[in-house]
């Protein structure tokens, strides 16, 4: 219970923070991956559309699941990990 709390207030110190906008890339075998796997979805729709791969970044508790190939808006200390890891 206490652990959810933090996360919680986490979540809300994060939110309140700056946002700086990225686009982490793909490498190009993730990249084909995703395009096999929308091309098989525009071909039969009954499947669930494919997401984006993405980087997951916790911050004691709270974690972001950061999209790749797909420009976003994320909190600047969620940024600095980012920069840190050599990803932006």
């Amino acid at each position: 219970k206490d652990f959810d709390n933090e996360a919680l207030s986490v979540k809300a110190i994060l939110d309140a923070q700056p946002k700086r906008r990225i686009k982490l890339t793909m490498d190009p075998e993730e990249k084909q991956k995703y395009d096999n796997a929308i091309a098989a979805y525009e071909k039969d729709n009954s499947k669930t559309k494919p997401s984006f791969p993405t980087v997951p970044v916790g911050i004691n508790g709270f974690t972001y699941f950061i999209p790749k190939g797909e420009a976003t808006e994320v909190p600047e200390s969620i940024f600095e990990i980012l920069e840190h890891a050599g990803l932006v």
